[in-house]
């Protein structure tokens, strides 16, 4: 008997942990409606932008869940591009350090 106990309580343990699979990798599990919330689980975060592209993305995009952020070079300065979940509503956007918007390269 002990050991059917057992059993029924690490099925429901499985399957209560399986709820969470399902959800994205990046952002906060809702939608807060704040650009400067949420962001990647990994890799860079939200908290490593300088305060000028953070400042930007409040402007720009206040709204917008970010999916992805990538240091990059371009032309030996350093841009930041920034991904969102919904894609298709905002397209990624490319900021230097200074906050101000570039062109993709």
């Amino acid at each position: 008997m002990k050991i059917q106990i057992l059993c029924a309580f690490a099925v429901l343990s499985l399957l209560s942990g399986c709820a969470w699979s399902g959800k994205h990798t990046g952002g906060s599990d809702y939608n807060d409606q704040n650009v400067l919330t949420g962001g990647p689980a990994v890799g860079m975060t939200i908290k490593d932008l300088p305060q000028t592209v953070k400042d930007s993305l409040q402007q720009k995009v206040p709204t917008a869940e970010i999916s992805n952020i990538q240091r990059q070079n371009m032309s030996g300065k350093t841009v930041y591009r920034i991904d969102f979940l919904d894609s298709n509503k905002y397209p990624p956007l490319w900021f230097a350090d200074d906050g101000n918007q570039v062109t993709a390269p």
